[in-house]
Order: structure tokens, then C-alpha cells, then sequence
């Protein structure tokens, strides 16, 4: 299913396979070595998935607005460029450039009058919510949280949140630019 998935343009995850086979991902993973070992490379040989792809589908199951996949995306690839995750999975960037657009769109007034200049100190909860004092919600504030994020991803909190740390402090060069 994984490779049939990706070579006709409709990326999946593992997790997603998982679920809608209901193996596990060990097993997934297993049979698609033993596939790409059996198989000829023109059946096996594809692009790595672009996470636009993954965003834009998130996203309308979170029925977040439409410019977030967009914005997310552009923050994913300036993540990418800069060198902040690498060696990170492309789905937990993928969520977690979602958190940072809610995020930084719940708060859009007070990141404005700091310049989006978050430091690089600034505790963030296993609940991937940083701790900046005096930054107020903004009104017209976006209703998905953190946990719909993980769960449209097939992520945990945990990997969220760690690379959610990774890019909060560079909020001010991935919005813009």
C-alpha cells in the first residue's frame, strides 16, 4: 500500500498505513525492505514525499483556513535551508511547522511588538506551549490546538514539542524570510 501510495502521487505516512491496514509500522517497514528487495527499482523508485502534500491534507482534516498549509510549507522549507532540523523526520517538521503557524497566529499582536524576536531560552512545556511573559492571545485566534496537530500527524506530543523547540527561536527568520 505504502509504495502504491507514493507512486501515484498520493503520499502516506507508515503511521497512516499502520492504521488503515492495522499492522504495525515495524511490520509496514519489513515488508516494504523485502518489497524494494523483490520488486524492479522503476516499481520502488520515487520521491521523497513533499510535505506540502502532508500539510495540505492535515490541514483540511483540521479544517484550519487555507493559507496555513501554505505558510507552514514556507516554514518547513526555510527550517530545512537553515540547517535547524536535520536529522529530524519530515512528518514531525511537518506538524510541527502547523503548531508554530497556530501558534504565532494566536499570538500575531504581541509577536509583533517584540519583532517576533522569541529568545532562545524561552521554556517550552511538554505541551509544546512556550512560557513568554506578557504575550497575550490574540482575538480571532485559531481553535485547533497542539494535541488535533499530533493526532492529524500521527505524532506524539513529545516529538512536537522537541521540534517545535528547535524552531521557536528562529520564528522571526522563518516568517520572514
Amino acid at each position: 500500500m505504502f509504495i502504491l501510495c507514493r507512486s501515484h502521487g498520493y503520499p502516506r505516512t507508515f503511521a497512516e498505513i499502520c492504521s488503515a491496514a492495522n499492522v504495525t509500522k515495524r511490520e509496514i517497514g519489513m515488508y516494504y525492505k523485502l518489497m524494494n528487495q523483490v520488486l524492479d527499482a522503476q516499481y520502488t523508485a520515487f520521491e521523497r514525499a513533499k510535505p506540502s502534500a502532508f500539510l495540505q491534507r492535515w490541514c483540511t482534516a483540521l479544517d484550519l483556513p487555507g493559507w496555513i498549509p501554505e505558510a507552514a510549507s514556507k516554514i518547513y522549507e526555510r527550517a530545512d535551508e537553515m540547517g535547524i532540523v536535520q536529522g529530524k523526520s519530515p512528518v514531525s517538521i511537518s506538524a510541527a511547522s502547523i503548531w508554530l503557524v497556530i501558534w504565532s497566529f494566536n499570538h500575531r499582536h504581541g509577536l509583533g511588538q517584540i519583532g517576533f524576536l522569541v529568545p532562545e531560552d524561552t521554556p517550552v512545556s511538554s505541551a509544546a506551549v512556550p512560557n513568554v511573559p506578557m504575550l497575550a492571545v490574540s482575538e480571532g485566534q485559531i481553535t485547533c490546538d497542539q494535541r488535533d496537530v499530533c493526532k492529524a500527524a500521527s505524532v506524539v506530543i513529545a516529538t512536537l514539542t522537541s521540534v517545535f523547540k528547535l524552531l521557536l527561536p528562529h520564528l522571526n527568520t522563518l516568517v520572514d524570510g
